[in-house]
């Protein structure tokens, strides 16, 4: 005996048919979520026109909002080490890439503000900048920069 198949149905007569009792939302644009939808699902599905380019997507704007406060901090660290890389580009021009630490001083360059630091044991420090390597001698009290490119 032969299974008979079910005519499928589009999506359109699908969508007349789903019901909303659940109450459930997307947790971005508050748009009700049809009871036919997967429980998982929190958010309206992706909308992409004929070409396929995303017209919406609450998921993507969901989560970036969520992640926006730790971008803007992030967007601030890398604001700070440029202007250092900045000051520290504005010295070499006028000073030359020897400079003294009264020079450092005058730039407001501080050392401390550097990605990462190297203190070798003959007492020389490394502190390595975005676009800058400064070589202190703590001896001579001068400092060495070397561009990373």
């Amino acid at each position: 005996m032969a299974k008979e198949k079910k005519p499928k149905k589009e999506k359109s007569q699908l969508a007349e048919n789903w019901t909303y009792l659940d109450k459930r939302e997307c947790l971005n644009c508050g748009e009700p979520l049809p009871d036919q939808y997967s429980k998982k699902r929190t958010y309206c599905k992706e909308v992409r026109d004929e070409n396929g380019n995303l017209i919406k997507d609450c998921k993507g704007i969901y989560n970036r909002l969520l992640d926006q406060p730790e971008l803007e901090v992030h967007r601030e660290i890398i604001k700070e080490h440029k202007t250092v890389d900045d000051m520290i580009e504005a010295m070499v021009a006028k000073k030359g890439d020897m400079v003294s630490t009264a020079d450092l001083n005058a730039y407001d360059i501080q050392l401390s503000a550097s990605l990462k630091y190297r203190l070798s044991p003959n007492g020389t420090l490394e502190s390595d900048f975005l676009k800058y390597t400064i070589v202190s001698n703590p001896i001579h009290n001068t400092h060495k920069i070397y561009s990373h490119g």
